[in-house]
């Protein structure tokens, strides 16, 4: 009989594929990788057999994985790869897989803990595989649209930009304006990488940003009513320009780390003053996509899959 692991990070994806396992009568086992924080859903669910494990004590992952009698497995969930660098301390098991892997890269990483799992006669599924509902269709999802030349042009620019990244398994998210890089996401993470470009592109002139995507004029000054709206969170009163796009990697592994978004994305942006988001409809996971298109048009942010 087959027996589900759900190696869950943070997030909602472990919630919404643990809902969908349980509707599909899918016997599963709820791994909480201990370095994210469970969803608080799930933590106070008495009802699911959880494991605490740490992506240091492979040994005991592996143990457990034996004992559950596990057959297949999906990962889910963000997990800060900084922690690498901090308080995690391997055991045996971990430190074998760490010096067997020719670099420090997702992509190397994870395949060396693939080759273990299947070593145990262990399938680790698609990320897709309970995840329905959780793509975007194609088009412009967003009430507001891209019309001007230079914004279509940075869309065009990005994405591209996006998907050479990917094929090095650097990150997947880059930030561009009037065709310049402002950020290129590595081990921080996609809000950081947005946070970091929106500081770039804030020290210049908004007026100057305003024109070059073709809209009219209009700087923001210091106690004007943009700024009153801007300091009261509504959306669509300051200035915006600058294209996040975040695309899968040109040899996506399928199992593991298809780029997603949510509705922080969409808030790190706004903050930042950042104006469109470019993903792929097939590759990127959203998490309550109607709720996410209702927020970017709620904050007057342009939307677009591919």
């Amino acid at each position: 009989m087959k027996h589900l692991a759900i190696f869950a990070g943070a997030g909602e994806l472990p919630l919404i594929a643990a809902k969908n396992a349980a509707k599909a009568d899918i016997p599963f086992t709820l791994y909480h990788i201990t370095e994210a924080e469970l969803n608080a859903e799930l933590a106070a669910d008495i009802s699911l057999k959880k494991r605490e494990v740490s992506l240091g004590t492979l040994g005991q992952t592996f143990a457990y994985l034996k004992k559950d009698k596990i057959t297949e497995a999906i990962l889910l969930g963000k997990i800060e790869k900084q922690r690498l660098l901090q308080d995690v301390v391997r055991d045996a098991e971990a430190d074998r897989i760490y010096a067997a892997a020719a670099d420090r890269r997702d992509d190397t990483l994870f395949h060396e803990f693939a080759r273990a799992l299947a070593s145990m006669q262990i399938h680790i599924l698609p990320q897709k595989s309970l995840l329905d509902g959780c793509f975007l269709p194609a088009g412009v999802l967003t009430q507001k649209k891209p019309e001007s030349a230079s914004l279509l042009e940075d869309i065009e620019f990005g994405y591209e930009l996006s998907r050479k990244i990917g094929s090095l398994d650097i990150g997947q998210t880059a930030v561009v304006f009037q065709k310049m890089v402002l950020a290129v996401e590595a081990i921080e993470g996609t809000d950081a990488a947005i946070r970091r470009a929106g500081e770039i592109i804030n020290k210049g002139s908004p007026t100057e940003a305003h024109r070059a995507h073709g809209e009219p004029g209009a700087s923001v000054r210091s106690g004007s009513p943009q700024d009153a709206h801007r300091a009261h969170g509504e959306p669509g009163a300051s200035v915006r320009s600058g294209v996040v796009c975040k695309t899968a990697k040109t040899s996506q592994d399928p199992r593991f780390d298809l780029p997603a978004v949510g509705t922080r994305t969409l808030e790190t942006m706004h903050a930042a003053g950042l104006q469109a988001l470019v993903i792929e409809a097939a590759h990127t996971l959203v998490v309550n996509p109607q709720e996410f298109i209702a927020r970017a048009d709620a904050l007057g942010l342009i939307v677009i899959a591919r």
